[in-house]
C-alpha cells in the first residue's frame, strides 16, 4: 500500500491518495479539501494521480465540513464513475453551506461552496462496516463528536495498519465540537471504543502531523 499526502487549502487539510500494490493502478482519495479555489485544489490532486498513473475509484470523506469535501465535486466531474462515501448523519451538513462551515470560514456568503456529490451512504445501524475500493479493505468506524457523522477509515494492508482519522483524532488532541453537529458528550463513547482497538496503528489525521496509537495512548488526554 502506498499513501501520498497533499496538504490543501487555507486550513491545511491533509488529503491522502491511497493505492494498492496491484497491477490495476487504482486509488482512493481521502478528504479532497476545499478552499476559496477548490478547483485549484482538485487540479493538484489530479496532477498527483496522473503523475503516478493512478485511476481513482472512490472518495472517502471522514466528515462533511467544507475543508474536507470541497474538491470532491471537481474530482467527480472528471471521473464520473467514482464513488463518494459519507456517513448518513453528515449528508445534511455536507450539502449545506452554513452547516458545513463554508460561510463562516470562506466568507462571501458561501457563494463559492460546491457540495460533494455523495452517492455511497455509510449507515448508522452498526458501529462499523467494511468497504473495499481499489483493492483495499477499509473498516469504517463511526466516531461522532466532531460532527454527528464523523468516521475513521481503518485498513490493514500489506502488513501496514493505518487509521485515517479525519478530525476525530489529532496528535495529542481531538477535533473541536462547537460547530454544527459537534457533541462533546459523544466523544466520550467514541473514545471508549477507540481505546478498545488492539495493537499499534499509524494515525493519519485531517490536519497536522501523523501520529501513532501508542503515542496517543501515552499523551492524548482524551485517550
Amino acid at each position: 500500500m502506498k499513501i501520498q499526502t497533499v496538504v490543501l487549502g487555507e486550513y491545511g487539510t491533509n488529503c491522502y491518495i491511497v493505492s494498492s500494490n496491484n497491477e490495476a493502478n487504482e486509488a482512493v482519495i481521502v478528504d479532497p479539501s476545499g478552499s476559496r479555489n477548490s478547483e485549484t485544489e482538485a487540479k493538484r490532486i489530479d496532477a498527483l494521480l496522473i503523475k503516478n498513473n493512478l485511476t481513482p475509484k472512490a472518495v472517502l470523506l471522514t466528515h462533511g465540513h467544507f475543508d474536507h469535501t470541497g474538491a470532491a465535486a471537481f474530482i467527480s466531474e472528471k471521473y464520473p464513475d467514482i464513488k463518494v462515501y459519507l456517513h448518513e448523519s453528515d449528508v445534511e451538513l455536507a450539502l449545506d453551506k452554513n452547516k458545513s462551515a463554508a460561510v463562516v470560514f470562506l466568507g462571501h456568503g458561501g457563494s463559492i461552496f460546491l457540495p460533494p456529490p455523495v452517492d455511497a451512504i455509510l449507515t448508522s445501524d452498526r458501529e462499523s462496516e467494511t468497504i473495499e475500493e481499489a483493492g483495499i479493505k477499509f473498516e469504517v468506524m463511526h466516531t461522532p463528536g466532531h460532527t454527528g457523522g464523523s468516521v475513521m477509515y481503518i485498513t490493514e494492508t500489506d502488513g501496514e495498519r493505518v487509521i485515517f482519522s479525519g478530525d476525530t483524532i489529532f496528535r495529542h488532541d481531538v477535533g473541536r465540537t462547537d460547530l454544527y453537529g459537534g457533541d462533546q458528550s459523544a466523544y466520550k463513547s467514541t473514545f471508549a471504543r477507540i481505546r478498545e482497538l488492539q495493537g499499534e496503528y499509524k494515525i493519519l489525521p485531517g490536519h497536522g502531523a501523523p501520529t501513532t496509537m501508542s503515542e496517543e495512548r501515552r499523551a492524548n488526554p482524551y485517550m
